[in-house]
């Protein structure tokens, strides 16, 4: 069984693990990186602490168990992944370059759309709409 800590510490290295990790592999495939300057710019670390904002608030304030909040975790972050492979693949595609306006974009919409995921699957959860089978 895993407690709330461990889980907080899976969440913020598996975002990081991911951000990062779809850089690389977008720059291995692609032969770019979304953001200029790789690995080393700055704004890839505070991708990945303000994506991993709304799953660490959802730990740190709920009451639910950790097996619950386990669920609802790996759900909005399996989603989550979808939306953020997508964009990235999208964007990293396009002969757009990134302004520092364009940057920040960024840096709001990714974490939101974490932050919309969290809270409608703990909404749903909540409500039992079909989360959990009747035994």
């Amino acid at each position: 069984m895993q407690s709330k800590i461990t889980l907080l510490i899976l969440c913020i290295v598996g975002i990081f693990l991911f951000v990062y990790g779809t850089a690389g592999g977008l720059r291995l495939l692609l032969g770019k990186f979304l953001l200029e300057g790789g690995f080393a710019n700055v704004n890839y670390a505070t991708l990945a602490l303000l994506c991993a904002v709304p799953f660490i608030l959802y730990i740190v304030a709920t009451s639910n168990t950790v097996e619950t909040m386990r669920e609802l975790i790996m759900t909005s972050g399996a989603f989550f992944v979808i939306i953020f492979m997508y964009a990235n693949v999208l964007l990293v595609n396009s002969l757009i370059v990134m302004h520092p306006e364009m940057v920040t974009r960024l840096l709001t919409v990714f974490p939101a759309a974490s932050f919309l995921l969290v809270f409608v699957l703990s909404f749903v959860q909540k409500r039992n709409i079909w989360w959990k089978e009747t035994k």
